[in-house]
Protein backbone atom coordinates (compact mmCIF):
# COMPACT_ATOMS: atom_id res chain seq x y z
CA UNK A 1 0.00 0.00 0.00
CA UNK A 2 1.57 3.44 -0.59
CA UNK A 3 1.00 6.53 -1.64
CA UNK A 4 -0.50 5.46 -5.69
CA UNK A 5 -2.95 3.38 -4.18
CA UNK A 6 -4.68 6.74 -2.12
CA UNK A 7 -4.58 8.79 -5.49
CA UNK A 8 -5.98 6.54 -7.49
CA UNK A 9 -8.69 5.89 -4.45
CA UNK A 10 -9.38 9.26 -3.92
CA UNK A 11 -8.99 10.46 -8.36
CA UNK A 12 -13.13 9.22 -8.89
CA UNK A 13 -13.72 11.42 -5.69
CA UNK A 14 -12.86 15.01 -6.09
CA UNK A 15 -15.21 16.68 -4.41
CA UNK A 16 -15.71 14.65 -1.28
CA UNK A 17 -13.72 14.59 1.94
CA UNK A 18 -12.65 11.24 3.64
CA UNK A 19 -11.26 11.14 6.96
CA UNK A 20 -8.00 9.15 7.73
CA UNK A 21 -10.58 5.93 9.27
CA UNK A 22 -12.32 5.84 6.05
CA UNK A 23 -9.41 5.33 3.56
CA UNK A 24 -8.22 2.73 5.95
CA UNK A 25 -11.41 0.71 5.89
CA UNK A 26 -12.05 1.09 1.53
CA UNK A 27 -8.36 0.05 1.48
CA UNK A 28 -8.28 -2.41 4.20
CA UNK A 29 -5.01 -1.32 5.18
CA UNK A 30 -4.13 0.22 8.95
CA UNK A 31 -4.26 3.66 9.89
CA UNK A 32 -1.35 4.19 10.68
CA UNK A 33 0.09 3.26 6.67
CA UNK A 34 -2.74 5.89 5.94
CA UNK A 35 -1.29 8.49 8.22
CA UNK A 36 1.98 7.98 7.02
CA UNK A 37 1.33 8.18 3.30
CA UNK A 38 -1.22 11.44 4.21
CA UNK A 39 1.33 13.34 5.57
CA UNK A 40 4.20 12.74 2.93
CA UNK A 41 1.18 13.84 0.39
CA UNK A 42 0.27 17.07 2.32
CA UNK A 43 3.94 17.67 2.15
CA UNK A 44 4.28 17.65 -1.64
CA UNK A 45 0.31 19.40 -1.89
CA UNK A 46 -0.94 16.42 -3.51
CA UNK A 47 -4.02 16.74 -1.12
CA UNK A 48 -5.63 18.86 0.75
CA UNK A 49 -6.58 19.16 4.56
CA UNK A 50 -9.03 20.41 6.78
CA UNK A 51 -9.50 20.57 10.26
CA UNK A 52 -13.65 19.48 11.33
CA UNK A 53 -15.69 20.90 14.83
CA UNK A 54 -15.53 16.99 15.70
CA UNK A 55 -13.98 15.66 18.75
CA UNK A 56 -12.93 12.53 19.31
CA UNK A 57 -11.08 11.61 22.28
CA UNK A 58 -10.80 15.08 23.13
CA UNK A 59 -9.05 15.57 19.61
CA UNK A 60 -10.43 17.36 16.59
CA UNK A 61 -10.49 15.09 13.32
CA UNK A 62 -9.47 15.72 9.88
CA UNK A 63 -10.42 15.49 6.60
CA UNK A 64 -8.73 14.61 3.28
CA UNK A 65 -9.74 15.18 -0.21
CA UNK A 66 -7.90 14.91 -4.07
Amino acid sequence: MGQDDINNFLRPYRNKWFNSNELAEALKVSRLSINKCLLRMRGYDEVNEKTVRVLFRGKLGSSISK
